[in-house]
C-alpha cells in the first residue's frame, strides 16, 4: 500500500472512531484547563506522542 493510501485509510478510521461532539464533562474539563494555561503547559504527565 502506498503511503498516501495508508494515510487515507488511517484518517478514515480516525474520523469514524472520533466522537462527533464533546460530552458536557469533556467541555467543562477543557474550559477549566483553558483558564489555567500555565499549569497545562507545565504538566508532567503530558507527552508529545501525537506529534510523531
Amino acid at each position: 500500500m502506498r503511503a498516501d493510501e495508508r494515510l487515507q485509510v488511517e484518517y478514515a478510521k480516525f474520523a469514524k472512531d472520533c466522537p462527533q461532539q464533546l460530552s458536557s464533562e469533556e467541555s467543562e474539563r477543557i474550559l477549566a484547563l483553558s483558564n489555567d494555561l500555565p499549569a497545562l503547559w507545565h504538566v508532567t504527565t503530558a507527552s508529545l506522542h501525537f506529534l510523531w
